[in-house]
């Protein structure tokens, strides 16, 4: 037994060692933002406009409360997606003003 440590201990003791190189790593941030979900579905061509009939005969041509409704809805959900994708853009600008990335 003692002659296998003395073995061993001269096997460590005449090898070189060698620190590894390790690479610097970047950084994991996270800024992204969900998304916005998906967009609401456009109403039907025939669902866009009603014939508002006038006094004199015939009729108009109106906006239908379902295209209105649907134009609100995309013009929210537009707000949405820009509020967030600022809100990454401003999370990614602060991290490159306190040196975390370069920008």
């Amino acid at each position: 037994m003692r002659a296998e440590l003395i073995f061993v201990l001269a096997l460590l003791t005449s090898c070189q060692t060698v620190a590894p190189t390790v690479k610097p790593t970047a950084p994991v941030v996270r800024c992204e933002k969900p998304a916005a979900g998906p967009l609401p579905a456009p109403p039907r061509a025939q669902d866009w406009v009603v014939c508002t009939p006038l006094l004199e005969g015939g009729c108009a041509a109106v906006l239908s409360e379902r295209g209105a409704s649907w134009i609100v809805s995309a013009l929210s959900w537009a707000r949405t997606e820009q509020s967030r994708r600022k809100e990454e853009h401003a999370c990614i600008d602060a991290l490159a003003k306190k040196g975390v990335i370069q920008n």
